[in-house]
């Protein structure tokens, strides 16, 4: 559906944007494992850390092909200014520590191909898993943590959106595609059972 050329212009808007939602149960589990892989990765760094999914996968808004962000808490010092980011001192233990974790993947074989550390103003690990997923990787940065709960207050005031569509044919595919919400309630659980786990 919605595949080649022709097809995409017999395509309703909503059929073709649905048709780039994830599969729910596949999208998932990959999703899942991922930050099941890397959170026992941490916690042998650092026992007292936290491994939390964020951004478009941890609020089911996620495209095909979307990277996962995931955040690593109690490793190191919080980001208390999101705006300015870490200072260049943090930035440098975070860098070594994010080297540490790294080399820890690439020992337990979840990397493939190059990966890097970005020193930018939250250090990020970058890189490709072995499951065909992109990964990026921060410590201390609880506010994208926290924005998920913001995001997920917004998405449910749409969910029942007949009056605002005034009974016509909704063209938001997040409303009206059953598999959407199958995958974001999916996501929501994920989310909230990282947000809320401590060390395995």
């Amino acid at each position: 559906m919605c595949g080649d050329r022709e097809e995409k212009s017999r395509c309703s808007p909503v059929s073709y944007l649905s048709s780039l939602s994830p599969s729910p149960q596949a999208e998932a589990h990959t999703v899942q494992d991922a930050v099941s892989a890397i959170r026992r990765l941490a916690t042998g760094l650092w026992p007292a850390s936290r491994t939390i999914l964020f951004g478009s996968q941890a609020t089911g808004l996620a495209l095909p092909g979307s990277d996962l962000d995931i955040v690593i808490l109690g490793a190191s010092d919080e980001l208390e200014n999101p705006a300015s980011g870490f200072s260049w001192d943090q930035r440098h233990a975070l860098g070594d520590r994010l080297r540490a974790l790294l080399k820890a993947m690439r020992k337990a074989n979840l990397v493939a191909g190059k990966a890097v550390v970005i020193k930018a103003r939250v250090p990020i690990i970058k890189c490709d898993l072995r499951s065909g997923v992109a990964v990026d990787v921060s410590l201390g940065a609880a506010n994208g943590a926290a924005a998920v709960r913001f995001i997920h207050k917004q998405v449910s005031g749409v969910e029942n959106c007949e009056s605002a569509c005034g009974g016509r044919t909704c063209p938001f595919p997040a409303h009206s595609h059953p598999r959407k919400w199958v995958y974001r309630a999916q996501a929501t659980a994920l989310w909230e059972r990282t947000a809320r786990a401590g060390p395995e």
